[in-house]
């Protein structure tokens, strides 16, 4: 038994589309199954608008939660600072 319907553009008798099933997950359960990707850490910068006494960019350490990076005087102190600040949150 095919259900129909009248067009009220052509007149004309035309078949019912079907209904689409319904998922057979609650929405987002893919979430769950997935696992969620690790937590940005600190990011290591050069900023451009803080220039050095040579006029190079300044190498700066940017953490997550904190509005303002913190600035080094090269790109060595901020890679030493970098890897303790790695250390010391992997041996906690």
């Amino acid at each position: 038994m095919n259900a129909t319907t009248t067009c009220p553009t052509c007149g004309r008798r035309h078949r019912l589309r079907r209904a689409m099933t319904p998922a057979p997950l609650p929405l987002f359960a893919w979430a769950a199954r997935h696992p969620r990707p690790p937590a940005i850490g600190a990011r290591l910068l050069l900023r451009a608008d803080m220039l050095d006494a040579e006029g190079e960019p300044r190498a700066c350490i940017a953490i997550p939660g904190q509005r303002v990076p913190l600035a080094y005087p090269n790109l060595a102190a901020a890679l030493s600072a970098l890897r303790a600040m790695e250390a010391a949150h992997a041996s906690r």
